[in-house]
């Protein structure tokens, strides 16, 4: 496959062990000649972003999360001004009816029902699973408390907000790009956006691909 444009999606711009090494990383394929397009949260990600959960705030109230959104975007500024090229914001590409219907989602789901969460055939409840089990210590998320389980919604929240940005973004614009870069496609929101990606032809490229060199095979 031919290199077009390049897609390096770098939510995070608040971690800077995750931002600094993303925005080497794109200069560097530009130094290449390559094109590069950023893909950034714009807040989107507000409900459950590894930005939150790295500061254990996780079950903070959302209003409470939003200072750190506002806190973690204003590091975007800073990424566009230092890497000087394409930027897109996710969140633009959520219109009322895609929110309606995540909302709809997040609240009609009950932990027996998250196994089979399934949207256009990706396994979103599962995916979205994955953070929250790891973060929590959880084996079983039917087992879960109230408490816990409202938690769990919030990962399902940004996971779903992930999935439809991203695959109204890509609907528009799928044709530029041949590859993207993702930091670990285990993470759910990497995981459902490599999920579009694949759907559109579009190949993905892992930073860190675990400890099986198998993924770093694949990756490329």
């Amino acid at each position: 496959m031919s290199v077009k444009e390049i897609l390096f999606l770098s939510p995070y711009q608040g971690l800077p062990v995750v931002a600094f090494g993303h925005t080497g990383f794109v200069e560097t394929l530009r130094e290449l000649n390559f094109r590069v397009t950023t893909l950034l949260c714009g807040g989107m990600l507000v409900d459950s972003c590894i930005v939150s959960i790295s500061m254990q705030k996780d079950s903070l109230p959302k209003a409470e999360k939003e200072k750190f959104c506002t806190w973690c975007k204003s590091y975007s500024k800073q990424f566009e001004n230092i890497t000087s090229g394409d930027s897109i914001y996710l969140d633009k590409f959520l219109d009322d009816d895609a929110r309606k219907n995540i909302a709809s989602i997040v609240t009609q789901i009950i932990p027996s029902k998250v196994r089979n969460l399934q949207i256009d055939g990706i396994p979103v409840g599962r995916i979205s699973a994955y953070n929250f089990i790891l973060n929590n210590k959880i084996l079983d998320i039917e087992a879960c408390n109230e408490e816990q389980f409202e938690i769990y919604r919030n990962h399902l929240s940004a996971c779903l907000h992930a999935y439809f940005a991203f695959k109204s973004f890509i609907a528009k614009h799928h044709s530029r790009y041949s590859h993207i870069v993702v930091h670990n496609t285990m993470y759910a929101i990497h995981n459902v956006i490599r999920h579009v990606s694949n759907e559109s032809g579009i190949k993905t490229i892992h930073l860190d691909v675990g400890y099986h060199y198998n993924y770093a095979y694949e990756s490329w």
